[in-house]
C-alpha cells in the first residue's frame, strides 16, 4: 500500500509589510510532496513535485491543512517518510504560516517557473462566458498554448510573483481544466 510522504513545505505570503489576517493580503500554502511508490526512472529517487494546496486567508489555510492532518492519523500522509500526529502536522503548518516568505522568493525557495492549465479533450458545451474566458487566456501574451499533455491542449505561463501567481490561480478557478499543476 502506498502513501503520500511530504518532504517541505513552505507558505507565502502577497504583501508582507501587510499583517496576515489583513483582507488585502493573501497566503499560499506549497508542499512538496511524493508517492511512496513511484521513482525517478533516471536517478532512482523518490519522485516529488510541489503543489500549491491552498491560497488564500489564514484561517482557509488552516482550514486545508486541518482535512489534510487527518489522513496523518491512519498514515496515508506522513513527513519524510515517518510517522506524525495530526496535532504535530497542524503545529508544523502554523509555525510555517507564521514565518511566511514573500511571494517574490519563489523561485528562489521552490524552483517553480511556470504554471499550467490542462485543458479536456473533449470538453462539454461551454457556456459563453466559460469559451470568452478561454479566449481572453489564449489571447493574453503572458500565456503560452502548448498542443499536448498526456494527449490534451493546454495553456501555461511563467510566474513572476504575486501577479503570476494568482494570474495562474484565477484562471484555473474560472475555466473548466482537467487538472493545473505548477512546474
Amino acid at each position: 500500500m502506498s502513501y503520500e510522504i511530504e518532504y517541505q513545505r513552505i507558505v507565502f505570503v502577497k504583501d508582507p509589510e501587510l499583517p496576515l489576517d489583513d483582507w488585502d493580503n493573501k497566503l499560499y500554502a506549497f508542499v512538496e510532496q511524493g508517492s511512496s511508490n513511484c521513482y525517478e526512472a533516471d536517478t532512482n529517487r523518490r519522485s516529488r513535485s510541489w503543489s500549491l494546496i491552498v491560497a488564500g486567508a489564514p484561517y482557509q489555510i488552516v482550514r486545508e491543512i486541518c482535512s489534510r492532518a487527518g489522513y496523518t492519523e491512519g498514515g496515508s500522509l506522513t513527513l519524510r517518510g515517518r510517522r506524525t500526529s495530526p496535532e504535530s502536522y497542524l503545529k508544523l503548518w502554523r509555525k510555517c504560516i507564521a514565518n511566511a516568505v514573500p511571494v517574490t522568493e519563489l523561485r528562489q525557495r521552490t524552483s517553480i517557473t511556470r504554471a499550467r492549465l490542462v485543458l479536456h479533450k473533449e470538453k462539454p458545451e461551454l457556456k459563453s462566458w466559460d469559451q470568452e474566458l478561454l479566449d481572453e487566456l489564449e489571447a493574453d501574451e503572458s500565456w503560452h498554448r502548448g498542443k499536448e499533455h498526456y494527449g490534451n491542449p493546454y495553456l501555461e505561463r511563467s510566474i513572476e510573483g504575486a501577479e503570476g501567481l494568482d494570474g495562474w490561480l484565477q484562471a484555473r478557478t474560472y475555466v473548466f481544466v482537467s487538472h493545473s499543476y505548477v512546474l
